[in-house]
């Protein structure tokens, strides 16, 4: 399997420095080569150099390559492929030059890319956008949009977007759904004020409904009204969808409801969700996996709300997740979980906070859980930790 990551990266990295010496501003650098020129066809090369030429750069012809190289690429990361592009322009470009033009650079070099990859790689099956280098929007997606695109095997789609420019973004969401239809996994976390478009939330739903199988969905940031249409779109998939996680959402009614019903459903994760706190589930869920990671310092409530959860639900379960600062959770956990081989424990880090300090205290609640673990009788089973870092 061909996927644009970190190892190919290194490889055209190392490539690059060959022979390469930095230039001064106004002295078109030549891409490299070893990397681009073999991988793409000449139609392809044209087609970007017709671009470049404005940001003084070119990618030189060459002979179309023996094999199609993009079409064997079946995983994408935007986030890597924008790095890679960074890396070699701060190489190739005089230390003195424009912050702003190279940012400008880097953004279209990498949309150039992303397009032709979008355009060959007919078995591309996961694709990452996870953009957060720079303040620009997702580039204009219009030219590969025009023209053949090969999608049509992509089971794998996620978005980790922080960034409030999203019209492009929006606009790639809805050529998605016109034309992927095999999607099985779906994830999307947006900057919490993008989703103050409209559109964009009528752009995921309409992604959802445009699957033919959806198993997993993922929702992050969302405190708004209007992520109701959003979930009432998952229930075309209750005879599929197995695992969704909802993280930093605002619950209501609605979406409870939406959950519940859900015959299918095997692994629901609320992480740091408002809300939970006004409904009570009364339905039995059949989950192996249930995630209730709380924001409220009220733990006497919360404590009130895993009873109730856990009384209707908890034999079938065999992981639970809770906020490693609520230890008082393992106490219900152990009375109504009689099948949990694993518990996951979140670490919400706080701004500011160095590395250093955030595995002090990760260490130190870790063998408190550990301790209080060791002294309950829990029919001679050992249960794993684990600990999962939110940022």
């Amino acid at each position: 399997m061909m996927k644009f990551s970190k190892t190919s990266i290194a490889f055209f990295k190392g490539n690059s420095r060959k022979g390469r010496k930095p230039v001064r501003e106004g002295i078109a650098p030549i891409l490299p080569t070893e990397y681009i020129g073999v991988k793409m066809s000449l139609e392809e090369t044209e087609l970007i150099n017709s671009k470049l030429r404005a940001y003084n750069i070119i990618i030189p012809a060459r002979p179309n390559p023996i094999f199609n190289y993009i079409a064997m690429i079946r995983e994408i990361h935007y986030l890597e492929l924008e790095n890679f592009v960074s890396s070699y322009l701060k190489k190739v470009i005089f230390i003195g030059a424009n912050g702003m033009y190279q940012q400008v650079q880097i953004s279209f070099i990498t949309g150039s890319l992303f397009q032709t990859f979008l355009r060959q790689s007919i078995n591309l099956e996961t694709l990452i956008i996870d953009k957060e280098i720079y303040t620009m929007d997702l580039p204009d997606i219009s030219i590969f949009t025009e023209s053949n695109s090969n999608l049509l095997n992509l089971s794998n789609l996620k978005i980790d977007y922080n960034n409030n420019k999203i019209l492009n973004m929006i606009q790639f969401l809805n050529y998605i759904s016109g034309l992927c239809h095999n999607i099985q996994n779906l994830e999307f976390k947006f900057n919490i004020n993008a989703y103050n478009n409209d559109e964009l939330l009528k752009s995921i739903s309409k992604t959802i409904r445009a699957q033919n199988e959806l198993r997993k969905f993922n929702l992050s940031n969302v405190k708004r009204t209007g992520i109701e249409s959003v979930m009432m779109s998952l229930l075309i998939h209750d005879n599929t969808l197995t695992s969704i996680t909802l993280a930093f959402i605002k619950l209501n009614q609605t979406i409870m409801n939406i959950l519940l019903s859900l015959s299918q459903l095997k692994k629901l994760k609320l992480c740091y969700c408002e809300g939970l706190n006004n409904y009570n589930f009364t339905h039995n869920l059949n989950l192996d996996t249930l995630h209730l990671v709380d924001l409220s310092t009220d733990l006497k409530l919360f404590k009130l709300i895993i009873q109730s959860i856990l009384q209707s639900t908890g034999n079938s379960i065999k992981q639970l997740g809770f906020n490693i600062e609520h230890i008082e959770s393992l106490n219900i956990a152990l009375n109504y979980c009689p099948n949990l081989d694993e518990i996951i424990l979140y670490y919400l880090s706080k701004k500011n906070q160095s590395n250093k300090l955030v595995n002090k205290i990760i260490n130190r609640l870790e063998k408190s859980w550990k301790e209080e673990l060791s002294l309950l009788p829990f029919y001679n089973k050992e249960i794993s930790l684990k600990t999962i870092i939110y940022h």
